[in-house]
């Protein structure tokens, strides 16, 4: 039987096809390339405090982990100036407790050797399931990280997803990639761009602590905001519950911490009084506070933080959930003070006295760190000077 012949012109190759993967080739390294320059400031959140935990974070005392109350509320700069502990802030925009597992095993792996860490989960992001940062995950865990995330959550409805975004860079970071294309055809900025690299400016000036501005127009309300995860009951009556995939990740952390004599504070969320007041009366605060004393009853040396005394009028908060930079400093400075008195114990095991602390409210008169704190909106500003004089920052 004869072999077939290619017609005349053709190529003995499938040149379309290689052309075709080697367009695909091509996109891949251009999404992984200048990561920096096509982040939004979420993801960067995530990305930055990877890099951070490998590297400023290895000499802290004190680790902070969490979500975006905790990277918006403690600044690390009020533990240097207070109570001389050299603390960073390895919290991200929407953190869950397998980002902070996560970060915390990137830092002792580094060689970081902290004395305490202080943690905080909003109970939305406990509420949720991990889905909701899908596009975070691979550029904290990478591909391996992502698969052992899978296997221990067992969502198999989160597999192909997932490994989708993990093996494909253009896929995750498409909405970057889009505004990038738009700014290069249009010769208009690229807004999202530039303002993620002013939170990063923010970031590194800060110890990975994220400097609000003050909100004069902050009206403290009774209500949640809307769309808040968790801040309502659900469909089917009953109230908020965590997720089994994070409290088991809660006990990883929790169990490593306490292997490695390390301390462990959980600083309860920092909400406005009216938003309290309705958390309170709706039962949303007793599900929360159940949760954490079932996780003491498991880690006796589980100590909580709470602010609510410090945190007791409007003032300080940049919205309902998050503290502007002075009210983050004044819980900061009440936190560092709380931290350091159990650590001149000593003793991990003496500290379990006491598994809960009223934060004291802060000392009168402001300190001059925090006049001289540069916020998010002051680091954009730094920015976008920055580009238009050819000196885009990194």
């Amino acid at each position: 039987m004869m072999s077939a012949v290619p017609r005349r012109g053709s190529l003995p190759y499938p040149v379309g096809m290689l052309a075709a993967l080697a367009l695909v080739a091509g996109m891949e390294l251009f999404a992984i390339g200048p990561k920096n320059d096509l982040d939004t400031f979420i993801p960067a959140s995530w990305s930055e405090a990877s890099r951070a935990a490998q590297c400023e974070a290895i000499t802290a005392d004190v680790l902070f982990l969490g979500d975006s109350q905790v990277k918006g509320g403690l600044i690390p700069a009020a533990f240097d100036q207070s109570v001389h502990l050299h603390t960073y802030n390895l919290a991200v925009i929407g953190g869950q407790p397998a980002s902070a597992l996560a970060l915390l095993r990137q830092a002792i792996d580094a060689g970081a050797r902290p004395r305490a860490l202080v943690i905080g989960f909003y109970p939305g992001l406990l509420g949720a399931d991990s889905r909701i940062n899908l596009r975070q995950w691979p550029d904290l865990l990478g591909t391996s990280g992502c698969m052992r995330m899978l296997w221990s959550n067992r969502d198999f409805a989160f597999v192909a997803p997932l490994l989708m975004h993990s093996l494909l860079p253009s896929l995750r970071r498409r909405e970057e990639i889009r505004a990038a294309l738009v700014s290069l055809a249009t010769g208009q900025p690229d807004v999202a761009s530039i303002k993620a690299q002013g939170y990063r400016r923010n970031w590194r000036l800060n110890a990975g602590a994220q400097a609000l501005p003050i909100n004069h127009a902050f009206l403290d309300e009774s209500l949640p905001p809307p769309g808040e995860p968790g801040a309502a009951l659900n469909k089917t009556g009953k109230l908020w519950r965590a997720k089994a995939e994070h409290l088991d990740s809660l006990r990883k952390l929790l169990a490593q911490a306490d292997a490695r004599g390390i301390a462990v504070f959980w600083l309860l969320p920092t909400n406005a009084p009216g938003l309290r007041a309705f958390r309170q009366s709706s039962g949303l605060e007793a599900a929360y506070l159940r949760t954490i004393q079932g996780l003491q009853s498991e880690f006796p040396g589980l100590i909580v933080l709470d602010p609510n005394h410090v945190l007791n009028g409007p003032t300080g908060f940049s919205d309902p959930c998050h503290l502007d930079h002075l009210g983050a400093w004044s819980l900061s400075m009440a936190t560092a003070e709380a931290i350091r008195s159990r650590l001149s114990l000593g003793d991990v095991a003496d500290m379990r006295l006491s598994q809960w602390i009223t934060l004291a409210g802060p000392a009168d008169g402001a300190p001059f760190a925090i006049k001289t704190l540069e916020d998010v909106d002051q680091s954009t500003r730094v920015v976008q000077i920055g580009i238009r004089d050819g000196k885009t920052w990194r």
